[in-house]
């Protein structure tokens, strides 16, 4: 996969944020009740619908198959958990793999590769720190691929060359 993007530095935080907000950053989406974890119930993942099928298994695991979602649970675990957890680890590697594609081109400005962090936010989708950390909403797992690039790409305008 080939990124491409024109940057015009410095970004305007206005336009950003403004593009950012759950209103217009998901906005090809419906607003979506609080989740109950119950079979039929339609999950995102990378901007597209799987519906949440609950099997009880001896292992616990999350697999994405033939559009669907499956969680295999034994009985004392809870699914939202086990699909809680799942997204976050989703989301780390492959938050991790795009920022690798960008960083490229971020190279001619000197810019280090961040340590990454995927952390809750209520109100955020992502941050970064005078540290140089960068921090990930792992509900940000559940946007298109595009809105990820987009958001790595904007935390890394924060990141001063060394």
């Amino acid at each position: 996969m080939r990124l491409k993007y024109e940057f015009e530095f410095p970004l305007r935080p206005d336009s950003c944020r403004n593009r950012l907000t759950p209103t217009g950053f998901l906005s090809h989406h419906p607003l979506t009740p609080p989740r109950q974890y119950v079979n039929g119930e339609t999950h995102l993942y990378l901007g597209r619908q799987y519906k949440l099928r609950i099997e009880k298994a001896p292992q616990n695991d999350v697999k994405l198959l033939h559009g669907r979602l499956l969680v295999f649970k034994k009985n004392n675990t809870k699914a939202e958990t086990l699909v809680t957890d799942w997204y976050k680890d989703k989301a780390h590697l492959h938050c991790k793999v795009t920022l690798q594609k960008i960083l490229s081109l971020f190279s001619r400005y000197g810019t280090s590769e961040p340590k990454l962090l995927i952390r809750h936010m209520p109100n955020r989708w992502g941050s970064c720190t005078p540290q140089g950390k960068v921090l990930l909403n792992p509900e940000l797992i559940k946007a298109t691929k595009g809105s990820i690039e987009y958001v790595i790409i904007h935390e890394l305008c924060h990141l001063d060359p060394p």
